[in-house]
């Protein structure tokens, strides 16, 4: 896995270059395009792939399950609306799935923290600098596994706004943990970087920084 955007990928085939067309059905596929949480839907280990997109998200979002749903779900997306730059149609769901990297910092910032269900992951306080009034107050006692997906396009910065944050107008955001707990979480530092415009899709050091930091929060919440 890339950046933190490449974690919400349910399928993804290069030579995908028609709208609204059906993927194939939930099975191992021999060429693998199912990728990330799409890897539940293919195996049978999750009955409905609706489950990996949040209904907060509507059409005309590139999130939403409506977005993948002409003819049926799931499909690949409408004309225009769902065309990456690359000339394919995808299927992006609105989850971060493992999105959390060893080092931020460091050099290969593709390699996860949690790569095995017996990963064991931690992040010292102040290891990258705070936002605003909030220090980076390090990894905390439950270690995130999955959450919600905040911006609407590539290079846009983040807002509080139903276009990019899924659960607008509350503030708070869904969490999975390592440990299989699931909660929904409220952060003031957390929800201060959406609405401040922190968490833009941008594939450098300082997205892998604040996202980094954004993870920190949350997993500090309430």
């Amino acid at each position: 896995l890339g950046f933190v955007d490449y974690t919400e990928y349910f399928y993804c085939y290069g030579g995908m270059k028609t709208p609204n067309t059906p993927i194939p059905a939930p099975g191992i596929q021999p060429l693998g395009y199912y990728d990330c949480l799409g890897y539940l839907y293919e195996t049978h280990m999750i009955g409905n792939g609706k489950a990996c997109f949040c209904p907060g998200f509507t059409t005309p979002n590139v999130h939403s399950a409506d977005s993948y749903s002409s003819p049926s779900f799931p499909s690949t997306g409408n004309p225009g609306v769902n065309l990456f730059t690359s000339g394919n149609y995808v299927i992006q769901d609105s989850a971060l799935y493992n999105p959390r990297i060893i080092d931020a910092n460091g050099a290969d910032t593709h390699a996860r923290a949690y790569p095995k269900t017996t990963s064991v992951w931690s992040e010292p306080a102040g290891q990258t600098a705070g936002y605003q009034n909030y220090a980076n107050p390090g990894s905390g006692g439950e270690h995130l596994f999955a959450t919600d997906f905040l911006s609407g396009k590539d290079g846009v910065d983040s807002s509080f706004d139903p276009n990019c944050f899924a659960h607008y107008p509350a503030q708070g955001f869904s969490c999975l943990f390592t440990d299989g707990s699931v909660r929904f979480v409220q952060s003031p530092p957390a929800f201060s970087m959406v609405s401040g415009g922190a968490l833009k899709v941008q594939e450098n050091s300082t997205g892998d920084i604040n996202y980094d930091l954004f993870f920190n929060f949350l997993e500090n919440g309430n």
